[in-house]
């Protein structure tokens, strides 16, 4: 049986529980870590929210080991009136350190002043709805800094998560501007190739293709560098750029050169790597440094049929420099025919 969208979502979501709180050993790194700052806090007389998307496979597991801390549940499940009571024992008493609240009931309408420390055990696809939990706490009658604590697992679903919306945000940028936004509904409109390709998968039933200008019938697989150059060169100038082909000798490693139309019309480069492996940080280094030699060069872009290693991504932050990776290049070829504003 063909996996399909319905099944990768649904294993997100285990996954995502995992990480939160591990049944089998009955085991918690986010839990530790939230138990060792509520004991600071404690100290301090300051309380904390704690936001999950899942009342009953997290929060109802957590909650009895913050027994020390005298924890409170509001959740979906609770009367309008139980709801109540326990908004005003958290916010009028001093026993209660902890308020554990699902997501979908906290979210909007509710004053919580008495936290200034918000914890998102996890996240929603959609940054707004985080944005709406930690607004609880920032309310007219808040006297102390409040401190927002996102927690992530690392090296799991949660991280290729992260790092695909981080990368939909760098292209969008790229495109638009360093002070662009993109929308909530743009930057969380995941496609069948942004899920699957979360494992590593390819679209059941949908060939590798580029779907720009006449190159179809080739994934970029099959295409020799010079193709492969040509069909990146394609795909930018659908999304508003006029590039060019450089020489193949004495190009200093660098493809495609132009400049952005509009909104400045900055130079920008571009280096192409048809690989099946990882692009290291020796490479990005390399363009950084043809990119830092010129003031007037606005950004690089190193694109990959690949991936990059984690320090490729950490060192191309802030340096002028945009990763496109075999991932974010297969969604990008299928999309840019359609509508730039697929960014």
């Amino acid at each position: 049986q063909k996996a399909t969208r319905i099944h990768i979502l649904a294993l997100i979501t285990q996954l995502k529980q995992i990480c939160n709180y591990d049944d089998l050993s009955e085991q918690s790194c986010k839990l530790n870590f939230i138990i060792d700052e509520l004991e600071d806090l404690a100290e301090d007389n300051d309380k904390a929210l704690v936001f999950s998307q899942y009342p009953v496979k997290t929060l109802k597991k957590i909650e009895p080991k913050l027994k020390r801390f005298a924890p409170l549940t509001y959740s979906g499940a609770l009367s309008s009136r139980q709801r109540d009571d326990v908004i005003a024992k958290f916010q009028d008493t001093d026993n209660n350190a902890v308020l554990l609240m699902s997501v979908r009931a906290g979210g909007m309408g509710i004053t919580l002043t008495r936290a200034n420390h918000v914890f998102h055990f996890d996240h929603w696809w959609n940054p707004a709805i985080v944005d709406q939990a930690s607004a609880r706490v920032h309310r007219i009658g808040q006297k102390k800094p409040v401190f927002i604590h996102s927690l992530y697992a690392a090296d799991t679903i949660e991280q290729r998560i992260f790092d695909l919306l981080q990368q939909k945000r760098e292209v969008f940028r790229a495109v638009f501007g360093q002070n662009a936004e993109a929308s909530d509904e743009d930057l969380t409109r995941m496609s069948d190739e942004d899920l699957f390709g979360l494992f590593g998968l390819d679209v059941p039933g949908k060939r590798k293709t580029d779907a720009v200008n006449g190159n179809a019938s080739k994934t970029f697989e099959d295409m020799s560098p010079r193709e492969f150059e040509e069909a990146v060169r394609d795909m930018f100038e659908d999304l508003g750029y006029r590039l060019s082909l450089t020489k193949q000798s004495s190009d200093g490693g660098i493809d495609l050169d132009g400049h952005r139309l509009g909104l400045g019309g900055g130079r920008v480069i571009v280096q192409c790597k048809r690989y099946s492996g990882a692009v290291s940080v020796a490479q990005v280094r390399d363009l950084f440094g043809v990119v830092s030699s010129d003031p007037n060069i606005e950004t690089g872009f190193l694109v990959t049929t690949g991936h990059f290693s984690r320090q490729a991504w950490d060192f191309a932050k802030d340096k002028r420099i945009t990763l496109i990776d075999g991932l974010e290049l297969q969604a990008r070829s299928r999309q840019v025919t359609s509508s730039i504003g697929a960014f």
